[in-house]
């Protein structure tokens, strides 16, 4: 699944933070790693000499950097520098011959726990290629990298229950456990002093809870991984990316699939998968589901919000 894994660097050792996550995937399905450094061109016609030796740096850098990963692991590792659009560079590389990006959740202004560097953000947005987010020592120091369980976020959708596939095969590998979690917003009660009493009878927040768990279960009951059947977890009453970082913790990676919004090309995270992205204490892997079944829900969804809504409200 993972053969050919793409770790974009910029000379930092928050970057490099990325290594342990690299290798560990690698290791585990038979891979190779590949450093990539992009700079910037400097677009000035007296900057050629200037270009040239920055380009030298750049390719020091990478063989240094080359040689102290090839001393963390048996797996094939190479390297490449070139010039350009970072983001544009890095998406163009890894969708032409790679399975997988591993980025770290840093700035070149420092490490922020909640906002994303903007390369990384700007790749999320754009590749179609699996992209994991590690989350580095508040230092950039490398960590091992080790994952106790893999929970997948579900919400109804066969957008969501894609990430399924990516989620077993790390949990096999990893010898983990799969979580299915699914969030459900408790009902908002209704001011009756304000608004005339409703004809309909309100949801009973413990419906909608086993309404969930009976869909988690009916997934997870077509599922089979190393360690058995998925474990299921339903989340009443917080934000779902709140209840998704929690269930995973330090120790869990999340994988979840981003809704695509306004075009497939334009890839914009939904807002949940985004959140979790910048928020989640773990590491977080966001793979894109197929063109086909994205495009029919997102049509499925317009044809939705232009019928009329009734009023009875439904489990």
């Amino acid at each position: 699944m993972f053969d050919r894994i793409l770790v974009p660097l910029d000379g930092s050792t928050f970057a490099e933070a990325a290594f342990p996550a690299a290798i560990a995937v690698a290791e585990r399905f038979g891979g190779e790693i590949r450093l990539l450094r992009v700079r910037p061109h400097l677009w000035a016609d007296e900057a050629v000499e200037l270009e040239r030796a920055l380009d030298q740096e750049a390719w020091a850098y990478l063989a240094d950097a080359t040689t102290r990963l090839r001393a963390m692991t048996s797996v094939p590792v190479s390297s490449d520098s070139r010039r350009g659009n970072v983001p544009e560079e890095i998406v163009a590389e890894a969708e032409t011959s790679h399975d997988l990006i591993v980025m770290t959740s840093h700035g070149r202004g420092g490490l922020s726990r909640i906002w994303l560097g903007s390369v990384t953000d700007a790749c999320l947005r754009t590749t179609e290629c699996p992209l994991l987010v590690v989350r580095p020592s508040q230092a950039g120091e490398k960590t091992d990298f080790g994952i106790e369980r893999v929970v997948v976020p579900l919400d109804g959708s066969t957008v969501a229950e894609s990430a399924l596939p990516t989620a077993v095969a790390l949990a096999d590998a990893f010898r983990a456990d799969v979580l299915l979690v699914r969030s459900v917003l408790a009902p908002v009660p209704l001011d009756t002093s304000l608004f005339p009493a409703p004809d309909w009878v309100p949801v009973d927040p413990r419906q909608l809870v086993d309404s969930a768990r009976a869909d988690l279960e009916k997934v997870a009951g077509g599922v089979e991984t190393a360690r058995g059947r998925p474990r299921v977890h339903v989340d009443m009453g917080r934000h779902p990316a709140i209840a998704i970082g929690d269930a995973a913790g330090k120790a869990g990676l999340v994988v979840m699939a981003a809704h695509a919004h306004s075009g497939w090309r334009r890839a914009i995270l939904g807002s949940v998968t985004d959140k979790v992205v910048r928020t989640a204490d773990g590491a977080v892997l966001v793979v894109r589901p197929r063109r086909a079944a994205s495009e029919r829900e997102s049509a499925a969804a317009v044809s939705s919000e232009s019928r009329p809504r009734r009023r009875a409200v439904e489990a």
